[in-house]
């Protein structure tokens, strides 16, 4: 008669070889063997499936844990970046690069973006974020040449109005242009602002060794006028204009430096 154990594996036997039947026919050391086996695996599975069912939390936690962090840091560097933009004062344009010290572009612009969202900052254009004056009419915004300079100062660039620009900005044009051209020793590019747009040109370096900042943008204001295009009445607004320059060795300077023809024109006025 099989024993008790006998019968058991027998049982058992079923769910470990569901495709073979065999008789319980082993002597004693066979038996004692494979029931030890039989066991073993029982006591693995039971231990592998309280791992599984216990620990399966804390494995996916790490994950939570690390974004739990991320949102702290992002928070904080919120923080930092607010009371930053509040103490400069309004009418400043901020881009990633003013918070370099951070050391985390990729917080930065989240935090820029979120800032904008929440009605702290008004976007200019991609990347680009003014902290406005707010007054009872609604919100001051800055002109074309104002986004332009505080663009060329985060890029250490120059830029020079030009075309129609230099000439609104001369006083020789009352039209105030839609679209903004500027000579710049930068980046070239092309800027859209709400319903107009900046273009910046590349120029010589002749360009910006003008020592005044009055001279190469009389020089752009001509240039874009031509040389038939200069007529008196031009010649005598712009010598009004440099009478309220002070620093008359600068135009001297920059007088030298300009086009030959621009001097002959020019030559009439006391510099």
């Amino acid at each position: 008669m099989a024993s008790k154990s006998q019968f058991a594996l027998q049982r058992y036997s079923f769910f470990l070889f569901p495709t073979h039947s065999f008789s319980i026919k082993l002597n004693t050391i066979q038996f004692n063997c494979i029931l030890s086996e039989i066991i073993l695996f029982f006591q693995t599975t039971s231990i592998f499936l309280r791992i599984h069912l216990v620990f399966p939390k804390k494995r996916h936690n790490f994950g939570h844990k690390f974004k739990i962090k991320d949102n702290m840091a992002e928070k904080s560097l919120s923080q930092v970046i607010k009371e930053r933009i509040i103490q400069n004062g309004e009418k400043r344009m901020y881009v990633n690069s003013d918070f370099a010290d951070l050391q985390n572009d990729v917080l930065v612009s989240k935090v820029l973006s979120r800032l904008e969202a929440e009605g702290v900052l008004v976007r200019i254009t991609q990347g680009l974020y003014l902290y406005p004056k707010r007054t009872k009419y609604g919100i001051v915004m800055p002109t074309l040449f104002e986004i332009a300079q505080a663009i060329s100062e985060k890029e250490h660039a120059h830029v020079i109005p030009s075309g129609m620009t230099a000439l609104n900005k001369l006083g020789l044009s009352t039209q105030v242009p839609m679209n903004a051209v500027y000579i710049t020793d930068g980046t070239p590019r092309k800027l859209t602002i709400g319903n107009q747009t900046i273009t910046f040109k590349r120029a010589t370096p002749k360009m910006f060794s003008y020592q005044s900042t009055l001279f190469p943008l009389i020089v752009s204001a001509m240039k874009e006028l031509g040389e038939k295009g200069v007529g008196d009445d031009v010649v005598e607004h712009i010598s009004k204009v440099l009478e309220k320059e002070d620093d008359r060795k600068a135009l001297r300077h920059d007088y030298m430096m300009a086009p030959q023809w621009i001097r002959k024109r020019l030559n009439t006025i006391s510099i």
